[in-house]
């Protein structure tokens, strides 16, 4: 609405630069002269009052804020003042002095008319509202943005209140930053921004305020940040306990919803099927073995299973592993066969019950496959680790593994892959997978028909030919699965035979000084001993061997046996006589395999582009063993019960991490930190 007056009275204004205004109006008949001495020009508030219509036609002006102004009435010099005291409401008053020397003064809230009323001094114009070139200046020099009187944010109590002035602030803060966006040139060619603002971090009384510009948080990172969660075995509320403390973080819940929507979408392609186990046919072998502190199993989760098909995991991989990801080189290449190794492991979660797994791994992969997160779980049960439970898992693979090795896999894009199967394991889950007598049996051996008698002679040929001397020998659980295929586990080889723990075994057998403690010849041949098993067990663990290379073990692994047995030598009373180091009785099945068999599985491996140390258990032990504290530790992983079994969650589990590599999720989030003082840190 413009300020300046359209009434039939004649305005005629001269404003001296010394701040004195003269104004001659003519109303009616009549010319009137007043002058205006401007003490404070005011200006205009971003809320904008004015005042109320003239009686006569209706005009309406705007009310600057901190405006004084004097001017003279009859005898009387008057100072006019009027300042804002909130949004909706003006204080205006009037300054005089009578002839005594008195001042005088009135104040009006309501309008300025009112003010003057109230004084008794008549005069339409008396604050000067109406003079159109003060308005005209105050119009000038209100350019831009107008900032709103508002009181200091340390005086606003409430947490509403704060947050409407955090949320003006940010989108003035946004406004602001667009020039200087295109002022350092954080732009392209075509001068449009190439940078966007997604959150600004303040701290207010030691609280942190976020000012989010963008609340839609990319899946990408959402996914992430799942992952993360996951592999590093996080659960909900070890992740709750962090975004109390870091307010960066997505909310827990945000990491929950997505979570529960990547389980299901990939559990809609990869289906885990269910079953249960006949509880009355179950034989408890292992009430020696003392559990797990901690573990927590419901009886509802005994006898419960879950599985997920081989040829469907496959079907999903094969176009990863063909692809490459990130720019790596792809695993298989068109004419490979694709070599799968089946394994198992058991761990206690009760006196009575076991966790036991199946996995397979592509050993296409080669070294990989000693990471956990290179086996790819098939099935899960609670039970036992015994022939009854695994012959029921068995029959739940039987048709899909003896196809796949006889017809192979059409992927996706219609190629054909052979595949090879193979088996290894501990040698319990080994003998009861072959069903093969126990290893304190009399025929004990997986691979030939040697009894426990003659372990000790290395004379003797034994070829990996199978155990047929075996009486009363059920049906093996995985038929498809040729003899040869049955790889013995490197890991355990190192732990049978050495029998004691795995991170001291390696270094007492390397510089543990025996000799110093079993004085004479016999102390230095065991020392000896065990100095040349470390350096066969490092043979094993090559990548490459030669042919000569393996000739060469097999020699120095049954003469390593011949030295281990060896007898005392010469008379008893006879102080000459050479001290034998161990019994033949001492002889283990896995010394047996280790000098008799070990040599040919280097040489069949050889052949096919593999390696012993490619076999080991030990990715399969780890995968089990953070499945189990992590999802039997007294709670699930997701920090509550959902109403499924705790199998199934694990295989939840095993789902999403197909998901993040079929979506290839990022396991890092590329950003700099960048102090606005010093150098890029980061």
């Amino acid at each position: 609405m413009s300020n300046q007056s359209n009434e039939n009275d004649e305005n005629d204004e001269n404003l001296n630069y010394g701040g004195l205004i003269s104004l001659r109006y003519k109303s009616g008949n009549y010319i009137f002269v007043s002058w205006y001495n401007m003490l404070s020009l005011g200006y205009y508030p971003a809320n904008i009052i004015m005042t109320q219509k003239n009686s006569k036609d209706g005009k309406r002006y705007w009310i600057p804020d901190n405006y004084i102004i004097e001017t003279e009435l009859g005898n009387k010099k008057l100072r006019c003042e009027t300042k804002y005291i909130s949004d909706q409401k003006v204080k205006y008053a009037i300054f005089w002095k009578e002839s005594d020397a008195a001042e005088w003064s009135i104040y009006n809230e309501k309008s300025a008319t009112g003010t003057v009323i109230a004084s008794q001094i008549s005069g339409p114009r008396i604050f000067g509202f109406d003079i159109e070139k003060l308005h005209q200046c105050r119009l000038e020099i209100s350019v831009g943005p107008r900032i709103s009187r508002k009181r200091p944010i340390s005086t606003i109590k409430s947490k509403s209140g704060q947050n409407k002035r955090f949320a003006a602030f940010s989108k003035d803060a946004e406004q602001k930053l667009l020039p200087l966006i295109k002022k350092h040139q954080l732009t392209n060619t075509t001068e449009q921004p190439v940078i966007s603002i997604k959150n600004i971090e303040l701290d207010f009384n030691g609280e942190i305020i976020n000012l989010i510009y963008n609340k839609n948080i990319e899946p990408a990172k959402l996914d992430s940040v799942v992952r993360a969660c996951d592999e590093s075995l996080l659960s909900r509320d070890g992740y709750r306990r962090l975004t109390a403390i870091e307010s960066h973080l997505i909310c827990e819940y945000r990491i929950e919803e997505q979570r529960n929507n990547i389980t299901n979408n990939i559990n809609k392609k990869i289906r885990i099927g269910t079953f249960n186990l006949n509880e009355t046919n179950l034989i408890d072998d292992e009430l020696d073995i003392q559990p797990d502190e901690g573990i927590l199993v419901e009886k509802t989760d005994i006898g419960t299973g879950v599985y997920r098909s081989i040829s469907t995991i496959l079907e999903t991989l094969i176009s990863i592993w063909k692809n490459g990801k990130n720019g790596s080189s792809p695993i298989l290449k068109q004419g490979d066969t694709i070599k799968l190794k089946i394994g198992g492991d058991g761990r206690n979660v009760g006196r009575k019950q076991s966790h036991v797994m199946m996995t397979f791994c592509l050993l296409n992969e080669k070294e990989k496959v000693l990471k956990p997160n290179h086996q790819y779980c098939i099935c899960l049960y609670i039970g036992h680790e015994n022939y009854n439970d695994l012959m029921k898992i068995g029959k739940l693979f039987q048709h899909q593994l003896s196809d796949l090795q006889d017809n192979g896999i059409i992927d996706k894009d219609n190629v054909h892959w052979n595949i090879e199967l193979f088996f290894s394991g501990d040698w319990k889950f080994m003998y009861i997978i072959m069903s093969l007598n126990a290893p304190n049996s009399k025929f004990f051996c997986l691979y030939c028909n040697c009894s426990s008698e003659l372990r000790w002679n290395m004379d003797i040929n034994f070829e990996n030919t199978g155990n047929t001397a075996c009486k009363n020998r059920k049906p093996a659980i995985f038929p498809a699965i040729k003899q040869e295929n049955y790889i013995p586990d490197e890991l355990h080889l190192l732990l049978r035979i050495s029998d004691i723990l795995l991170e001291y075994k390696k270094k007492m057998l390397e510089k543990f000084p025996v000799s110093q403690f079993v004085y004479g010849i016999r102390g230095k041949d065991i020392e000896y001993l065990w100095r040349e098993f470390y350096r066969l067990y490092k043979v094993l663990n090559q990548n490459y061997l030669t042919n000569q290379d393996i000739n060469q073990f097999e020699i120095d692994a049954q003469n390593w046996i011949r030295l281990f047995c060896r007898p005392a030598q010469g008379s008893t009373n006879n102080s000459n006589q050479i001290q034998g180091l161990y019994r033949k009785e001492d002889i283990t099945p896995y010394m047996h395999v280790f000098a008799k068999h070990i040599s040919q599985f280097l040489q069949q491996l050889k052949e096919k582009d593999l390696s012993l140390k490619f076999f080991s258990t030990s990715s399969i032990e780890k995968k089990n063993h953070n499945q189990v504290r992590l999802f039997f530790g007294g709670t699930t992983m997701g920090g509550g019960t959902d109403g499924k079994s705790v199998v199934y969650n694990i295989m939840s589990f095993e789902n999403r991490q197909l998901y993040y590599k079929i979506n290839n999720t990022p396991k890092k989030i590329i950003a700099r930190n960048i102090n606005s003082n010093k150098e890029n840190i980061i």
